[in-house]
């Protein structure tokens, strides 16, 4: 049985049985190919895969019956609105330091726009005066306190993120104010059903 509410689907099985995470079901639901060519799970999985997990540990936790379904389908959209950021935030972060990370001046706007695999593009100013230092010792810029959403292309976004510019000690801050809402994708979990 699937559960839309907000935005988000969850699976409800109609079986019982301990949790277990199916990689064979969740493939089948977000329609992604079982190839001998395939290594790494797709973010949106992963997302999906600790999400599901962290549901199935607050809904084991709570003793809910079969007979509680419908009484708790409120409760689980509001678990799952609370659970998914940080879900996202763990794989868009675990993302982020394993990405090549780029940067291209724009001269018409003095921006530089940061790219980074599996992430939106962002535009950051930084002075006219730290111009060259930041172009030249890019790849020993630092990253930290980044918040990170998920949105409907299956893009991670940086909402929020501190630079830092070894090689002249600037600190700069990115804010990112052209995507305030972001909205996540529908994530398809699965939960166990409750013991009687």
């Amino acid at each position: 049985m699937f559960i839309q509410m907000n935005g988000f689907a969850q699976l409800i099985e109609a079986e019982s049985r301990p949790y277990q995470f199916r990689i064979d079901m969740m493939m089948e639901i977000e329609d992604v190919s079982m190839s001998g060519e395939f290594h790494v799970l797709p973010y949106k999985i992963q997302i999906s895969n600790i999400l599901e997990a962290k549901m199935a540990e607050w809904y084991n936790l709570n003793g809910f019956s079969s007979t509680d379904a419908d009484a708790i389908d409120g409760l689980i959209v509001k678990k799952i609105d609370e659970f998914l950021p940080d879900a996202i935030q763990l794989v868009g972060s675990e993302a982020l330091e394993k990405s090549e990370i780029r940067c291209f001046f724009i001269e018409e706007s003095l921006q530089f726009e940061i790219q980074i695999n599996d992430f939106k593009p962002f535009k950051i100013a930084i002075p006219l005066s730290e111009v060259e230092s930041f172009q030249n010792n890019f790849n020993t810029i630092e990253y930290s306190s980044q918040k990170i959403a998920y949105n409907d292309e299956n893009e991670f976004v940086v909402t929020y993120i501190h630079i830092y510019n070894p090689s002249n000690m600037k600190k700069y801050v990115f804010y990112n104010t052209e995507d305030e809402s972001v909205r996540a994708p529908s994530f398809s979990i699965s939960l166990p059903k409750a013991d009687l």
